[in-house]
Order: C-alpha cells, then sequence, then structure tokens
C-alpha cells in the first residue's frame, strides 16, 4: 500500500490522449477527425487552468472537467463581437490565424458527439443549458448556432424568484448527473439574469473489479497535521506501473471496460508542487509509453 502526505489525483481518456498523439506530424491530415486538431489546445489549457487554480486555492481539493470548461467558453464565443471574441477563443490556446472559428466550432461539435455517443460499457452523459430570465431574448444565430454545435438547451426562469430559481437549476442538474451533484445554488438572493450549466456525469466498470470485501479502513494523511480514516480499496493483481525517474513521484494505470483509462499520480513526499509544474502533453505521453506491467 502507498501512503504519503499528499496525493495528486489525474483522470484522463485513453481516447483523448489517443487525440493528442494523433498529431505526429507524418499523420495524414485526411485521416483526421474534426476533433483531433482540437486536442493539443484543450490539453494545453486544461493544465493551464488546473496550475492556476491549484495555486489559487493552497492546501485545497481541485477537481475539474476542463472539456466542459474549454466548451462553454467556446460556446460563449459564439455570442461574443470584437476583442472580447478574439479573448475566449485565445485564452483557450487557439491561434485564430491557423484555426478558423468554424473548425474550433465543428472540433466540439464533433467532441460533444462522440462523448454523447460513447461506449456502451460506460455512462457517460455530458451537455449544456442555458437559464435564461423570461425578460430575456437570445439573438437567434447564437440560440441556432449554440444549438447546432454544442447541443445547447435553453430554459425560461423568473430569477425575480431566486428560491424558485436555483430549486429549478439544481433539480435539473440532480437530474442530468443521477443524483450525484445536489444542492449545487444555495437559496440566496442573486442579480443572475442567466446561468450557463455544463454538466458531464461519468460512471465505469473497472476492468479488473474490486473486491467489496477486500475494503477496509486506513489512515489517509491529509498534511503533516491532518490525518482520516476512510474506506480504503485493495487488489492484488499486475498493473500498470512507473517509478517515475524524471519526476518525484510513482504512478499506476487502472482501465475500465471500453475505452477509458485513469492515472492515479501519487507525489513523493513534498513534492507536488514539482509534480504539478510538470504536467504537460510530453509528461502524459512520456507516462503512457514507460508504463510496464508489474
Amino acid at each position: 500500500m502507498l501512503l504519503s502526505l499528499c496525493t495528486c489525483f489525474l483522470w484522463l481518456s485513453t481516447r483523448d490522449l489517443w487525440t493528442v498523439q494523433a498529431q505526429d506530424p507524418d499523420t495524414d491530415v485526411s485521416t483526421r477527425s474534426p476533433h483531433r486538431d482540437l486536442a493539443p489546445n484543450n490539453v494545453d489549457f486544461a493544465f493551464t487552468l488546473y496550475r492556476h487554480l491549484v495555486a489559487s486555492a493552497p492546501g485545497e481539493n481541485v477537481f475539474i472537467s476542463p472539456l466542459s470548461i474549454s466548451m462553454a467558453l467556446a460556446m460563449l464565443s459564439l455570442g461574443a463581437r470584437g476583442y472580447t471574441r478574439a479573448q475566449l477563443l485565445q485564452g483557450l490556446g487557439f491561434n485564430l490565424t491557423k484555426t478558423s472559428e468554424a473548425e474550433i466550432h465543428q472540433g466540439f461539435q464533433h467532441l460533444h458527439h462522440i462523448h454523447k455517443e460513447s461506449d456502451a460499457t460506460l455512462e457517460m452523459a455530458m451537455g449544456n443549458a442555458l437559464f435564461l430570465d423570461r425578460s430575456l431574448e437570445l439573438l437567434g444565430s447564437f440560440s441556432a448556432d449554440s444549438k447546432h454545435y454544442y447541443g445547447l438547451e435553453v430554459l425560461a426562469t423568473d430569477f425575480e424568484d431566486w428560491a424558485g430559481a436555483s430549486r429549478q437549476i439544481n433539480e435539473y442538474i440532480e437530474n442530468k448527473t443521477h443524483g450525484k451533484i445536489v444542492n449545487l445554488f444555495s437559496k440566496m438572493d442573486s442579480s443572475a439574469t442567466l446561468i450557463l450549466v455544463n454538466y458531464i456525469f461519468f460512471k465505469g466498470t473497472w476492468a479488473q473489479p474490486f473486491d467489496p470485501e477486500s475494503t477496509r479502513e486506513e489512515n489517509f494523511y491529509v498534511n503533516e497535521s491532518t490525518v482520516v480514516t476512510v474506506p480504503t480499496m485493495f487488489q492484488s493483481s499486475p498493473i500498470k506501473y512507473l517509478k517515475d525517474r524524471v519526476l518525484p513521484c510513482q504512478l499506476v494505470q487502472l482501465d475500465y471496460t471500453g475505452n477509458e483509462t485513469v492515472f492515479f499520480i501519487l507525489p513523493d513526499e513534498g513534492k507536488m508542487d514539482t509534480v504539478i509544474a510538470a504536467l504537460s502533453r510530453d509528461t502524459i505521453r512520456r507516462w503512457s509509453e514507460s508504463l510496464t506491467i508489474r
């Protein structure tokens, strides 16, 4: 069993890793799907955002869906103009002289489709919703484009009744995430006139299932002074493992049935910041190529 004062968790889809690797310069452009050209930008944005959030909330847990954030911001650009529109897309890492806006939205459309039509062995739901005050009306072009590319669902909401509006939004999110996210918004007053929601739900089955009978309570070291007891899963079987000789960490790869994979990354004690700073496409590629069955 591995114990440490700090842990770092990263979940990546093997489908997304494959799209990154597909950027080999020798790859025939005609064989690429629209979303593959987005992959490098999406991955770079994900790690940049993650590092920023970790730095802004030291000692806090950070759990995000980077693709959801990229998709929501790209969709918002459909309703922006001029400098604001360019800043949204450039902030996501896109070079608008090399990639047209049409290509960006078509890529996200395809990404949304392949996640929506995910492997039958997995439960996967992803979508966008805009809760709009009844006194407002969306521009027709934005409404049409956002629905076409991103599957946006627009729901009329009475924001003058914040208690009712928050209940409407919470019920929607709870339903879309199969009860996993509840009471996202409180009943406190809000001056909002629209709220954009991107939801994602994932439930996979381990390719090598853990035996529930082997789960037992163990100490988890949050930091030097805080220890909590948590249910800990155990398994004895061959797994893909790496003791990194470049970065101070160990990692294991576990597979789900279907086409999804999870990396568990365990930095050496006191080396969390070093590992986070080094997260990149090249690091993930090197890890995936260096793992061996142990």
